[in-house]
């Protein structure tokens, strides 16, 4: 697993904008009728992908998260057979979540102005960007 932000645009980083499409799905955890996360797979260059995921995952986007277990096993079976167009990324952005009220406390002068409190309860999810990585250029 990388440390840092700057280690995992390293593992990313490729000398053009590289070419993926979106294919399967899935959820965590992987019983899908206990749900708290439905996601996309990626296929194409996910070599850096790959050396990025963390537990053995598959190169993937996460399309949904819910705060409770969802049934979302017809949303995983109508997907299974899923081929979408190919698309062009041409950069990377790292976001940080911040789920309700689970803040990982600390001041903002520790963590580069940026507050580590999570979202008011009753609230989604909160995603502060941390770095944008152009893939293609060193």
């Amino acid at each position: 697993m990388f440390h840092t932000v700057h280690e995992a645009a390293r593992i990313l980083r490729v000398d053009a904008a590289t070419i993926y499409r979106c294919i399967r799905a899935g959820s965590f955890p992987a019983k899908a009728w206990m749900a708290r996360v439905l996601w996309i797979g990626l296929d194409g260059d996910v070599e850096g992908w790959t050396a990025l995921a963390a537990y053995g995952q598959d190169p993937h986007l996460t399309l949904a998260r819910t705060r409770e277990r969802t049934d979302v096993t017809g949303l995983v079976a109508e997907l299974s057979s899923y081929a979408g167009p190919e698309w062009t990324a041409d950069e990377v952005v790292v976001f940080e979540s911040f789920l309700p009220g689970k803040g990982a406390g600390g001041s903002r002068a520790a963590h580069g102005g940026r507050s580590r409190k999570g979202s008011a309860p009753g609230r989604g999810p909160r995603y502060v960007p941390l770095a944008v990585f152009p893939l293609g250029h060193p």
